[in-house]
């Protein structure tokens, strides 16, 4: 006996073929909650309501929908309703000659405006990479001793996981001093002495007790890497 699929209706509560209902993704089943006929009864019902509030959306986001209609002609070129694209990118070929036309009767501005622009998204790039360093810290400093180690052809490389988890081994705690404080990465022999930069290598302490030790080959571990 062949199983009919169906899903219930959450609008009307009847239990419908899965034709009855719109494909979504983002629905559970991939099918939407209501059918199709209880649907198209909400949008007649507030069909002015909703024709308002995307027109709102379109206009707080113009540049958005403008690539999605283009993005969308690329795709369907012949479903598209917006004869705009249409002659978009039926006629790519005069527009690209006509603007480097204009682009070299007035190149000196051009420029100028693309000096501008790079810097300001150079500006842009340099704040967002520096707000990541410093939520990412940890992830930078195995970076860094990563590329010390390569440098030196120390070899031996971990990971934030690992460094996490050797931190939760020992509580949290610096191995010199004892005392629950933000902990740094300590190479036991140093990279700079031919240490390699592999986990087995680390121990966490604190920084004043990290800069103390300094270049020292001291293993501060009570199990000894054991």
């Amino acid at each position: 006996m062949t199983i009919i699929p169906q899903k219930r209706c959450t609008k009307c509560g009847v239990e419908k073929l899965l034709t009855a209902f719109s494909l979504s993704k983002a629905h559970k089943g991939g099918y939407h909650a209501h059918c199709k006929a209880c649907y198209k009864a909400w949008y007649d019902a507030n069909k002015a309501r909703i024709r308002e509030t995307k027109n709102a959306q379109r206009a707080a986001n113009p540049e958005f929908y403008r690539n999605q209609e283009r993005a969308r002609y690329r795709l369907n070129p012949d479903q598209t309703r917006n004869r705009k694209y249409q002659w978009y990118w039926s006629n790519a070929e005069s527009r690209r000659a006509a603007r480097n036309k204009y682009y070299w009767a007035n190149v000196n501005t051009e420029r100028a405006k693309a000096r501008l622009r790079y810097q300001q998204n150079d500006e842009r790039e340099r704040e967002r990479g520096r707000l990541w360093r410093k939520a990412n810290k940890v992830t930078c400093r195995i970076a860094y001793h990563r590329y010390k180690a390569r440098r030196r052809a120390n070899g031996g490389t971990f990971t934030k996981q690992q460094w996490n988890a050797l931190c939760q081994k020992y509580d949290n705690r610096c191995l010199s001093c004892g005392e629950q404080k933000p902990l740094t990465i300590d190479h036991i022999i140093p990279i700079s002495k031919g240490g390699s930069n592999d986990i087995s290598n680390i121990q966490p302490l604190c920084l004043s007790c990290n800069d103390r030790k300094s270049n020292k080959i001291i293993d501060y571990r009570p199990d000894k890497g054991a």
